[in-house]
Order: structure tokens, then sequence, then C-alpha cells
């Protein structure tokens, strides 16, 4: 009892430090912290706590608080144990990255379980190659439900490598944006591949669009990915994703799954 009171003075400290409350403002505030932990499984230390993590990061104090709740969730639905630190870096980085306010962030980790469900990848496969591809995939046109489409297409097929899968896929976007700030359309395979790079306003499409021409063809007359040979795919690969993240951008399946699923990964729940 001694040792719970001592933690749950330590966590208040440390609160104060990033915040103004203090007497009943800091005693409400506790209240709401061990009313929400009932909720979520955790005490209203731990609770406390994961709402300092994200005061640290410029929150409001009631939206830490509720920001906090959605990060022990996280933790309770991850596949292997993660911190309160991690969880809620994970979240800020998402929310950064799309624009997603306090009260739409529960949609994160919503999309995230569901994918986990749904698909043969993990919760911590899926936070550690969004935390690495989010903000880039964003800046190029991609919806956060599209860039879990990606993440989870990758991962399935690079069974263990998230952290690549991420890295790639950012590397992957960033080449075509640069691309399509060279040409309109990109052309390969002889013709064969034929690519509308920006819209009709003349915007760069978002990578998944791209790749979901790419893996089905066009009413243009671009062909669908399997109907180019081994030597086609080489080129067209290397020329929009770049030689180190072929692997990532042109394994047949990951696209085919990707195209598939992307309606159910991106369903709120």
């Amino acid at each position: 009892m001694v040792a719970n009171v001592k933690e749950l003075n330590a966590a208040q400290t440390e609160l104060k430090k990033v915040s103004d409350l203090s007497g009943k403002s800091l005693q409400d505030y506790t209240d709401k912290a061990y009313k929400l932990g009932e909720v979520t499984g955790k005490t209203g230390t731990e609770m406390i706590d994961a709402a300092t993590q994200f005061k640290k990061m410029g929150y409001a104090d009631s939206d830490s608080l509720q920001l906090a709740s959605i990060a022990t969730k996280f933790q309770n639905i991850a596949d292997t144990e993660i911190s309160a630190g991690t969880a809620a870096s994970f979240i800020n980085s998402q929310m950064k990255a799309f624009n997603i306010e306090a009260g739409e962030s529960e949609h994160i980790i919503d999309a995230v379980n569901n994918a986990a469900n749904n698909f043969g990848v993990g919760t911590n496969d899926l936070q550690s190659a969004l935390t690495k591809t989010g903000a880039a995939l964003s800046t190029t046109g991609n919806s956060y439900e599209e860039t879990i489409g990606l993440v989870t297409a990758g991962t399935e097929i690079l069974v263990g490598q998230s952290s690549k899968v991420g890295r790639g896929l950012r590397s992957i976007s960033i080449n075509m944006a640069n691309a399509a700030k060279e040409a309109d359309r990109f052309e390969g395979a002889n013709g064969k591949v034929n690519i509308a790079l920006k819209d009709e306003e003349g915007n760069i499409r978002s990578t998944f669009d791209i790749m979901k021409d790419l893996a089905q063809g066009t009413k243009e007359g671009s062909v669908a990915w399997d109907e180019l040979n081994n030597a086609e795919k080489t080129a067209v690969g290397s020329a929009l994703a770049g030689k180190t993240q072929f692997e990532v951008k042109v394994t047949p399946p990951c696209i085919e799954i990707c195209m598939k699923n992307i309606d159910l990964i991106a369903e709120k729940s």
C-alpha cells in the first residue's frame, strides 16, 4: 500500500512538471485517471504516467488523458509487451503524420487491430513499419488506411521484416513523387505500362493509387502486372522504386493482397 502511494506521488510529481495542475485540479485529474484505468485494466498511476508522455509532446491536459487511454488500450492489444512510451510515440507519430485529432485517435489502434485480426501481420509489426513510413506516405498523398494497406501487404510477404517494409515504402513513395515532378505519366516495358503519375488537376497521385494501376492495369491500356515477364517487371520496378527497394515494390502478391483487402483494413469499428 505504501509502495503504491509512493508510485502515485512520483507519477503526480512528473505530471506537475509538464502541466499547471496542482491541488484540487490535480486530484480531479487523478480521479479521472483511475476511472479510465478501470476501463483499460491499468492502475491510476499507469494512466498518469501515460498522460505525462502526451503532455511532454505538447497536448492539452484533457487530450493527454484521453490519449493515455488509447495508448493503454494499444498496450493491451499488442502482440508482445510494449511500454507506455512506445505506445504513446506510435499514436503521436500517426496523429501528426495524418492530421488526426485526439477525438479520432482511437481509429489509429482500431485500424491496426483490424488488420492484425484479419491478415497475417502482427500489431507490433504494423506499429514498427507505420512509425517509419507514416509521415512520408502522408506527404505523398496516401491516407492512413491506404498506408496500413500497403504496409500490411508488404509485411505479409516479407514476414518478420516490417522495418524493411516501412523503409522501403518510404523510399518508394518519395521516388514516385520525384518521378511525377518530371513527367505526368510513367511509361515502361516497351509501352505495355503507361500509368498516370498526376491526376486531372495536376496533383501527384498517391503511392497507393499508382501501385493499384500497376497491379491491375488501366482502361487506358496499361497491362496488369501479371502480364509482364520477369525482365519487364525488373525494369519497371527499378525505374519506379529504385533498385534498392525493388524487392518491396514488386513482389507480385504484395500489391495484389493490398488491392483485395484495403476495404476491410480501412473499415472503422
